[in-house]
């Protein structure tokens, strides 16, 4: 169990991979507007085919309060 929020579990850009591999169980159950998420070191990308205002609520439920919808960044710790 962890006591952690997701925010707070977010220092890199591989903490965010990991992330979303667990809520989409290895990429294999994406959400079905999501063609693919590729993540790099500095960022990632989302292929998406619908509306984009779905995949900002889907990163809200994801990331909850370290994503801004706004900007469009996740917030890692490590920077902040």
């Amino acid at each position: 169990m962890s006591f952690f929020t997701i925010s707070e579990r977010l220092l890199t850009w591989l903490d965010v991979e990991r992330t979303l591999k667990q809520k989409t169980q290895l990429w294999s159950a994406l959400p079905p507007m999501i063609s693919s998420i590729d993540c790099f070191s500095d960022g990632m990308e989302i292929t998406y085919h619908e509306n984009i205002d779905k995949i900002y609520l889907w990163l809200r439920e994801v990331f909850g309060v370290a994503y801004e919808e706004e900007r469009q960044v996740i917030h890692l710790k490590i920077s902040g």
